[in-house]
């Protein structure tokens, strides 16, 4: 009897609980739902739940705004503490709350933002993860800031070394009234890509972190191996990874792959990019694919 007047005091008597699951899954989802980029580059999200349960403690939110000029997407990947259906539920409040402040802050003080609201909730297991990328789409620069989360790497196929992991790192957000990071700023350059994914995506019961991160970048490089080849494109890469990087599935996986599509022969170079090495040609990447909608590279 208690519980039926908690439902109708929420307006949920004539929902049943796979419904209220639904409901939050797909307003997760919604958080997810990329916008249309620019031509010249690709964005991917993918995202699976432990264990193929309904719900994920992961969520992905974006805002594409015009800063004067500039188009720039605000990106964030949050990792939220637990599992099953308290973690959806803790993820979709936070969302709502992150959604809200992407674009509308200053990037300086965004996590420190987020923070805040986090500790305001006085949740038991009240802390979560995050990584928060801030790209402008006409120069290709990007800052990130981490809150506990695993760093970002940077692909960059025609440059030694070729990978460039972020130094972007920071404490977990709802722990600590002020948060203390370091942030990290550098240039997406053309044929160059960006991946940012939580733990479940490179965790392992048996080995450290090092090799779920040798796994992700040996899966990258194959990847841009077929792509010279003619036989691949970035299309669905963010699928692929999911799929074929983890080894344990009892944990969320999220992963964003933000790729910059080569320049055509004899188009002149952007000025952000004067004295850059030159990218070699090759295939151009397609555009842009909602989470679930792409096919396997």
């Amino acid at each position: 009897m208690l519980q039926a007047r908690r439902r109708d005091a929420l307006g949920l008597r004539e929902i049943s609980a796979e419904g209220v699951i639904g409901l939050i899954s797909e307003r997760l989802l919604v958080q997810s739902q990329l916008p249309s980029v620019p031509d010249g580059w690709m964005v991917e999200v993918q995202q699976r739940a432990a264990d193929g349960a309904a719900l994920s403690g992961d969520f992905v939110a974006n805002r594409l705004v015009a800063e004067g000029d500039a188009r720039v997407l605000h990106l964030v990947v949050v990792d939220v503490s637990g599992s099953g259906i308290t973690a959806g539920s803790r993820a979709l409040l936070l969302s709502g709350a992150v959604g809200g402040l992407l674009g509308s802050v200053p990037e300086a003080d965004f996590l420190g933002a987020a923070n805040d609201y986090l500790a305001r909730q006085h949740w038991t297991l009240g802390f979560a993860s995050a990584v928060y990328l801030r790209l402008d789409l006409d120069t290709g620069e990007y800052g990130l800031r981490v809150a506990g989360h695993p760093p970002a790497l940077h692909f960059r196929p025609a440059r030694i070394p070729r990978w460039r992991t972020s130094p972007a790192a920071g404490t977990v957000l709802g722990v600590l009234p002020e948060l203390a990071g370091v942030a990290d700023h550098d240039v997406l350059r053309p044929g160059e890509a960006l991946v940012l994914y939580t733990d479940g995506m490179i965790e392992d019961r048996f080995l450290d972190m090092e090799a779920g991160l040798d796994r992700l970048r040996d899966q990258v490089e194959l990847l841009d191996e077929r792509i010279r080849a003619g036989t691949a494109t970035w299309t669905g890469a963010a699928r692929m990874l999911v799929e074929r990087v983890p080894t344990d599935l009892s944990d969320d996986r999220t992963v964003v792959v933000i790729q910059r599509h080569l320049l055509p022969t004899g188009h002149p170079a952007p000025a952000s990019l004067a004295g850059a090495e030159p990218v070699p040609a090759g295939p151009v990447a397609a555009a842009v694919t909602a989470p679930g909608t792409g096919a396997p590279a």
